[in-house]
C-alpha cells in the first residue's frame, strides 16, 4: 500500500461566508471536480510548510503560518486498493482575493457560498472535511 502525505486547505471569507474552490479538470476518464486547495507534502516539510508552498502555487495568495488553523492531523483516505492519502487539514480565513490559478493543476474557481459548498464536492473526503471546517467555523463564532 502507497500512502501518500498531503494538505488539504479550506481558504475560508467569513464576513462573505465563501470559501474558495478549485476546479479539477476533466482526465483519464475522470469526471471534472471541485476541491479546496491540495497537495503533497514534499521531502522535508512539515504539513504547515507543505500547506504554505501549495497556496501560493495554486493561488498566487501568500498566507501566514500563524493564522493557518489545523483542523484534523493524519486523516486516511483510500483512494483505491492501492493508494492512501494521509490528510492534514487546515482553514485559514482571508478575505476574497483574485486567484491566479496554476493551468496545468485548475481550469477555473469560485468563492462559493458556506451553505452550496457541500452540493459542489464530488469527493466524501472533501465532503468530510468540509463538516470539519464549519464545525470549527461555528465554534469560532459562537464562543
Amino acid at each position: 500500500m502507497y500512502i501518500k502525505k498531503s494538505i488539504e486547505c479550506w481558504l475560508v471569507d467569513c464576513q462573505k461566508q465563501e470559501a474558495l474552490l478549485l476546479r479539477v479538470p476533466a482526465k483519464k476518464g475522470n469526471l471534472a471536480f471541485n476541491q479546496p486547495v491540495t497537495g503533497g507534502i514534499e521531502g522535508a516539510e512539515t504539513p504547515e510548510q507543505a500547506c504554505i508552498r501549495e497556496v501560493f502555487e495554486e493561488t498566487g495568495f501568500r498566507l501566514q503560518q500563524n493564522n493557518l488553523h489545523c483542523l484534523r492531523r493524519n486523516f486516511r483516505v483510500s483512494v483505491d486498493d492501492t493508494f492512501e492519502l494521509d490528510k492534514h487539514v487546515f482553514l485559514y480565513e482571508t478575505p476574497v482575493f483574485e486567484v491566479t490559478l496554476s493551468p496545468s493543476e485548475h481550469e477555473n474557481y469560485q468563492w462559493a457560498s458556506f451553505a452550496d459548498i457541500a452540493d459542489l464536492l464530488t469527493y466524501p473526503s472533501n465532503q468530510r472535511t468540509w463538516v470539519w471546517a464549519e464545525e470549527f467555523l461555528n465554534l469560532r463564532t459562537n464562543s
